[in-house]
């Protein structure tokens, strides 16, 4: 039986590129084209908070849900950072 890699060598893969090109982000900072952070909102009375992970040294991370849905999880970072990620359904 044949091996499925017979006869293939490093040459025949495809080009990824020009491996000289420095990388590109999709949205470039410097040409003002990406949009600036969402400010950190603290829960509304109608929002619960459920605080899924709190060890010391790392990251807190809190369930914010609305009616019996996940609106947001906030993950507190070390360095005073807050990443605040929207849940869309």
């Amino acid at each position: 039986m044949e091996s499925y890699l017979s006869g293939r060598t490093p040459d025949a893969d495809p080009s990824m590129g020009k491996e000289d090109e420095p990388f590109r982000s999709y949205t470039d900072p410097e040409k003002g084209n990406a949009s600036p952070p969402l400010p950190f909102a603290a829960p509304t009375g109608d929002e619960t908070t459920q605080t899924l992970h709190d060890e010391p040294g790392g990251p807190k991370v809190e369930l914010i849900s609305s009616d019996n849905r996940i609106t947001r999880i906030v993950i507190h970072l070390e360095n005073g950072k807050v990443l605040n990620l929207h849940c869309e359904y």
